[in-house]
Parts: C-alpha cells; structure tokens; sequence
C-alpha cells in the first residue's frame, strides 16, 4: 500500500510534504505490537536504544515494523498515546525521523523544535534529548551509524571534523523531500515477500545498496556541516562587549572543575553549574567555542587525561586507567581513543615503552 503524509498540525512551521513513500516493503515486517506498555518498553528498547517512557492521554497501540540493510535500520514505529521519552545519549549512532501523521517535539540544550509531516528531525548529539509525540503519532525513523556518518565526512573534500555529535536541527521543505527520496530508493532495494525472484533484482545488488547507504550519510553530513557553519556565523544577539571572552572563562571553570572528578558520572546540569550558567548556554558556549557539545568535549578531556596516564606511567593497567577517568564500558573507550589518536591504548602503551 502507499501511505499518504497528512497535512501538517495546526501550529507547527509550514512545510509542503515530500512525495509519497511506498512503505510496503516495512508494513510487511511487523518486529512487535502490544498494547500492554510495559511490554512494548521493554522490546523497543532492545532493538533500538535504552530510554525512559512517561505514557499520557490515549490508549496504547504500539507497534514496531522494521527492516535493515547493510549498515542502516529502518523502521516505522507508533505509540498510540501520548508519550515523553528520555533517550539515553546515543554513543555511536544517530537517528533521523519523519512523523507520517501526527507530530513530535524535540527539546534539547539547544533548543525546541516542533516537527510534523514532511519534516525531518535529525538527532546525533550525544547529549541529553526530551522527545513528545502526540497521539496517534507514527514515524520513520533511520537508524545511521556514526561510522557511516564518518565515511561520509571522509569523501569530503573541505576540512572538518566529522559532526557525530552536533546539535538537534530539522530539514524542511527541499532538503526533506530529497531526504524521502533517498529513503524510497532504500525502501525499494527491500524484497517483497511475494516476490519470488527478488533476489534476481538490480535493485538488491550489494554495490547498489552500498551506494545508497553512501548517499544518506553524505546527504545527512553535508547538512550538518552547514548547520554548523550556520551556528558559527550566526550572533545569538546583541552582547556585551568581552561576551566571547566570558564564554571562554565560563569554560575554563567548568574544565577545572571537571578534571578534578574525571571518574564520576556527570550530566549536562553537573558542567553548566560548574560554568555557573544555564544548561541551554554552557551548549551554546560548548558549541560556538569549540564546535562540538558538552558531552564530547567532556570525552575529549577524559581521553586526554587516559593518554597523558599511559604515557607516563606505562605499566598500569589500562582498564584501570579507563576507569580512573571516567569510562565503564572498556570496548567504547578503546573506540572512542582510537577515533580521537588514530591508535588504540595498547598501541600507545607498546610506544611508550619502546
């Protein structure tokens, strides 16, 4: 079947809907559906992320289709009721989101958006996110990878840092409609279940495939190297003369009182506090200072601390150095090391005592 968008919510900013999407190749792949809510919690955050759920007003109707390629994971998924949902950061992947009917709201450190029907929220930042849909909402969601968003970065030939973990923002209009066509050509190169000779297609050719995944992070990291150079241009409003100057005090305190309790676990509100300002400004700070969020540059700080201890002290053991500076999760942080060194830590380890 073909699902038409419906026209957008009352309040929310126009936007024409993109062409329609023929999501037959999903609507063939129910994953669950519950109307008990714990139960449907529970599945939803085995196959996606973990997360906190308040359900509001409206009956449970919940219900998860999904298929995959290679390296991405698309999915329609509905509630029913109204629901706030808490994601925990996402460590190592992003997610784009289109609501098919009703409307979601998505809070974040940098702000507010308000998205409906053929509208595109993009959501990789690492830091904390408050995600409201309304009743009855459905959405497509695509699961990406940051790894995929880096190879995308990589064929790219101005400089710049892969934006794994840039603020919250929304594709509109042009760019959302270019955005459902790439999503349809990825529908398509899904069988259908009757299709006996699916295999045989063009359209299911690795290389093909392959393209098209290349093609979606491209498209998502091209934008979000233009927001980001948006978000450097652009002047909050009029400031104070020594403004810039205060952000960089701002967080040189909240650095110095960072690395003095690298071990423990801290949140958005922890740094801001110590900036002595409110979360909304130490991201904007984060943002326009150093270009990436609180969350990564807090990462960066425990990586740096992780290496200068391997460094000197060579012979301790890594996990242990892992743990001093704040990381449980020892695979994560040899990722995230080599990501940031271009090496593992047993590589600058077997350096340093050469």
């Amino acid at each position: 079947m073909t699902l038409a968008f419906a026209p957008a919510p009352t309040g929310l900013a126009s936007a024409r809907s993109p062409a329609q999407l023929d999501l037959t190749p999903l609507y063939e792949r129910c994953v669950f559906r519950s109307a008990v809510r714990s139960r449907f919690h529970q599945s939803l955050r085995d196959s996606l992320n973990d997360h906190e759920v308040q359900w509001g007003a409206g009956d449970a109707d919940a219900v998860m289709w999904s298929a995959a390629t290679p390296r991405l994971q698309l999915m329609v998924l509905r509630y029913g009721s109204e629901v706030e949902i808490r994601p925990r950061p996402f460590e190592d992947f992003g997610l784009m989101q289109m609501p098919l009917r009703g409307s979601m709201q998505v809070e974040s450190a940098g702000g507010r958006h308000d998205v409906g029907p053929g509208q595109v929220a993009v959501l990789s930042s690492r830091d904390p996110l408050t995600l409201r849909w309304s009743e009855s909402c459905e959405q497509i969601i695509v699961r990406m990878p940051h790894s995929l968003l880096r190879s995308g970065a990589s064929s790219i030939r101005s400089p710049g840092r892969a934006p794994d973990g840039q603020q919250v923002f929304v594709l509109e209009s042009e760019a959302a409609r270019q955005w459902g066509a790439l999503l349809q050509s990825l529908l398509n190169t899904l069988p259908a279940s009757d299709a006996a000779d699916s295999a045989a297609s063009p359209l299911r050719d690795p290389a093909w495939i392959h393209h098209l995944e290349d093609g979606m992070a491209l498209f998502t990291t091209l934008h979000m190297r233009q927001r980001a150079r948006e978000g450097a241009t652009t002047e909050p409003g009029p400031a104070a003369p020594g403004a810039s100057g205060g952000s960089s005090a701002r967080l040189q305190a909240a650095e110095r009182w960072v690395r003095t309790r690298l071990c423990a676990p801290l949140a958005l509100e922890d740094l801001a506090r110590a900036a002595g300002v409110s979360s909304r400004t130490f991201y904007m700070d984060c943002m326009r200072q150093l270009g990436v969020g609180p969350m990564a540059w807090l990462r960066d700080l425990r990586l740096d601390s992780a290496r200068r201890q391997l460094l000197a002290d060579p012979g301790r053991n890594i996990t242990d150095v892992a743990i001093d500076c704040g990381f449980t999760h020892l695979g994560r942080f040899s990722a995230y090391y080599r990501e940031r060194f271009g090496e593992l830590p047993r590589d600058t380890v077997a350096r340093a005592l050469r």
